[in-house]
């Protein structure tokens, strides 16, 4: 609503802290510029430590070791190896890879398919057109 007047009346009637940092999220995400006598809010107000926030989150989840799209997801390995449209539609299929890695490691900072390992192939360049496209735009989302 953009009324600043109805932002301090909420932060400061409200007794629970953890509400306070929700919406201290909130603020944020929709860049508020809001400030309040307590640093912790100030700093998740202007994301300071945001990322450390995620990564908080990721570790408490067990989500913290990247995933590989391959075997963690779709779990190929334990299918039948029988000719599926999939495999003789590669470009289709990569494609899905990456966006399924990018989703599955998304802010992690790491990964399993797109970061370059010593001696392995360069998935982006792996790939060719919209492939190369997503796979550029999901190191962005990694």
């Amino acid at each position: 609503m953009n009324n600043m007047d109805l932002v301090k009346e909420v932060m400061t009637t409200c007794e629970d802290p953890l509400v306070k940092k929700q919406m201290a999220f909130m603020l944020g995400r929709q860049r508020t510029p809001f400030e309040t006598e307590d640093d912790d809010l100030n700093q998740i107000i202007s994301q300071e430590k945001l990322s450390e926030f995620y990564k908080q989150l990721a570790r408490d989840l067990d989500q913290f070791d990247p995933k590989h799209p391959e075997k963690d997801i779709f779990k190929s390995h334990l299918e039948e190896h029988k000719q599926s449209a999939a495999q003789l539609d590669s470009a289709k299929s990569n494609l899905a890879k990456t966006y399924v890695n990018a989703f599955v490691n998304a802010g992690l900072c790491n990964d399993l398919l797109i970061c370059k390992k010593e001696g392995s192939e360069d998935w982006v360049f792996k790939n060719k057109d919209e492939g190369q496209m997503a796979a550029a735009a999901s190191v962005g989302l990694l």
